[in-house]
């Protein structure tokens, strides 16, 4: 198994510019929060009413269409994420703001990075945070442009972009004060460790892996409400997988202790609070304890669970 980036933490919602129109600005708070819960569905009819209301301006359109976007993007609908996208990027040229703009364009790198385009994720990316860079505030935004570009670094492997990157998601997430935000870039520098630590087998790096995954736990434990299904389910699979992998102890107690962990993962997706999808890693996870076991009967069927 391998450590999962948590890049549906970019899929997290918040209002973007002044110039939108009040109950544009509620209708992306309120979707925000849906979001949080794993209610994309709702969120989704949230932001079609709110397209339907003939008062829109370009760069209420702009924006709404690029979040109904990224709200298909969460539940896998390609074809109609790819058309709210599209439609975002024809209001574009009317919109008066460059966040909205920028708004654009972050919905763009992300289906780009849904269809493995990396390329062209770091250049929309570049461009909206171009867009903006003039601009006081917007701190999501931009927190969410840089994960854009830390995630794609990390398919690359290049460390060095990832923490420079990494770091500017830290900057915006700490003058936030967002908690979601906060474990996730704690994730992301626990991701890095592990980058290094598998080129260099430093102990060190090890250690500092565990180190950001614990601290973002910590992050969740302070702030349950405020830290998505999501991002917990991430922690969970990653803290059974270093007991896969990394730790010194018997198979016996890796296994309880890692169960422990994929309990709390299982609780999460049973109630609908992270994506479905995520239940492929817990079943990996299970099958690859099974097979030193001997079990290879259990590890296969957990296979085809997966």
């Amino acid at each position: 198994m391998r450590i999962i980036l948590t890049i549906l933490s970019l899929l997290s919602f918040s209002t973007h510019a002044q110039v939108l129109r009040q109950s544009t600005e509620k209708c992306i708070s309120k979707v925000e929060q849906l979001s949080q819960k794993n209610k994309f569905d709702e969120g989704i009819k949230t932001i079609e009413n709110a397209i339907a209301n003939p008062k829109n301006t370009e760069d209420d359109l702009t924006q709404l269409y690029g979040y109904l976007g990224g709200l298909y993007i969460n539940i896998d609908s390609v074809k109609l994420a790819r058309e709210a996208i599209e439609k975002s990027l024809e209001f574009l040229p009317n919109a008066k703001s460059p966040v909205s703009k920028a708004v654009a364009f972050r919905f763009k790198s992300l289906l780009n990075s849904f269809f493995n385009l990396p390329d062209e994720v770091v250049k929309d990316a570049i461009t909206g945070l171009q867009l903006i860079e003039n601009q006081e505030g917007h701190l999501d935004l931009k927190y969410h442009l840089n994960y854009l570009l830390y995630a794609t670094y990390s398919g690359w492997k290049d460390e060095d972009k990832m923490m420079q990157y990494i770091k500017e998601c830290d900057k915006y997430a700490q003058q936030s004060g967002n908690p979601n935000y906060k474990a996730n870039v704690d994730l992301g520098l626990s991701a890095i460790y592990l980058f290094r630590f598998r080129e260099n087998n430093k102990v060190s790096d090890l250690d500092s892996n565990q180190f950001y995954l614990q601290k973002a736990y910590k992050t969740y434990q302070s702030h349950p409400t405020e830290v998505s299904g999501s991002t917990l389910v991430i922690m969970m699979i990653n803290f059974a997988n270093y007991l896969l992998e990394h730790s010194s102890e018997s198979l016996t107690t890796r296994k309880v202790e890692a169960y422990k962990y994929l309990k709390i993962a299982e609780t999460t997706l049973e109630e609908k609070r992270a994506p479905f999808k995520r239940w492929v890693n817990i079943y990996g996870i299970k099958s690859e304890f099974a097979m030193p076991e001997g079990d290879l009967e259990t590890a296969e069927n957990y296979l085809l669970e997966g």
